[in-house]
């Protein structure tokens, strides 16, 4: 079965939404990625800051995703104690922690550094700088997708 581009984009934000809706730490690691870029809009960011602070967000939020996938699978599969579906789900668990021990380091090379140079001239930088327009205009259709693909999910596309 040959799938369109714009079904494969819908399984994949699918994917995405499910982790969001069911996921408790995805959602911790969601909510505090979107903080550290919100607050990073502030802060006196060059490139190279900005590439480390996405790159490790992105980190988390992509082990988590993986780490759901992995679960589900073992599950699937099994739903007695087994010590190689253990050592799997484990694996999947350490990585995210390896992520967000990752994040932590950025936050604290990158960003704490940035907020003790933070003054109210910063807070001005926002609107001089396209690419927070960009981050903020990328957020804002996230949500949108989100809020108008969530009527859609419950006419019974089978993904929830």
């Amino acid at each position: 079965m040959r799938r369109s581009l714009k079904e494969s984009f819908s399984y994949a934000f699918w994917g995405l939404i499910y982790s969001l809706r069911t996921q408790r730490n995805m959602k911790i690691h969601f909510l505090a990625g979107i903080g550290v870029l919100t607050l990073s809009l502030f802060l006196p960011f060059n490139g190279y800051d900005y590439l480390f602070v996405f790159f490790a967000v992105a980190l988390v939020i992509i082990t988590e995703m993986i780490n759901t996938a992995i679960e589900a699978t073992v599950d699937l599969f099994t739903k007695d104690y087994h010590r190689l579906a253990k050592i799997a789900k484990d694996v999947a668990a350490g990585a995210v922690l390896l992520a967000a021990i990752n994040s932590i380091g950025v936050f604290f090379l990158v960003i704490i550094p940035k907020i003790k140079g933070l003054s109210y001239l910063n807070l001005y930088r926002i609107r001089l700088y396209p690419f927070h327009i960009l981050l903020l205009l990328i957020g804002l259709l996230f949500l949108l997708y989100t809020f108008l693909s969530y009527g859609r999910s419950r006419g019974g596309r089978g993904h929830f």
